[in-house]
């Protein structure tokens, strides 16, 4: 993810601390979730750790929006996993989150962008009517409660 703060972010920091997917005893064994203004410290080299964290990561969640396209650290970072997603020979360790229209993705074809182009290609989980909804919500909980399933069936898949 990007080291901007804008509104992805702060939607993927609250999905992370509010989140349901909390592993159960016995179902699955604990996992690390890194996000970039949470788990670089004061005085460490940040991109080392951003890549770092990248090359040993299961799972890749993008958080869709406009910004996402042109930034160019969000750009390098989902490039990066793509790398070693491929490496491992798999191709559903990256989880897109649809949050805002972006206009790249609605004329995909038409697009010589080829970061919009693997991200099209991919089932994505689309929260962009709900971004407005509290995680309190019935259909807001419902989805983050898809989404860890989902994630629980790919790593059993492996």
């Amino acid at each position: 993810m990007s080291t901007r703060r804008d509104g992805s972010l702060i939607f993927a920091s609250s999905l992370a601390v509010k989140s349901t997917c909390k592993p159960k005893p016995k179902t699955i064994s604990p996992f690390f979730r890194f996000q970039d203004r949470k788990d670089i410290k004061w005085g460490q080299q940040w991109k080392e750790r951003i890549e770092e964290s990248i090359d040993t990561a299961t799972f890749f969640i993008p958080i869709i929006t406009p910004r996402f396209f042109k930034s160019p650290a969000c750009r390098t970072e989902c490039e990066r996993f793509r790398d070693r997603e491929k490496k491992l020979n798999r191709s559903d360790f990256i989880l897109p989150v649809y949050y805002v229209n972006c206009p790249i993705l609605d004329e995909v074809e038409k697009t010589d962008d080829p970061l919009a182009k693997v991200i099209a290609g991919r089932q994505h989980t689309d929260l962009r009517e709900l971004r407005f909804d509290l995680f309190t919500s019935p259909l807001v909980r419902k989805m983050i409660a898809n989404m860890a399933t989902q994630i629980v069936k790919t790593l059993n898949i492996g």
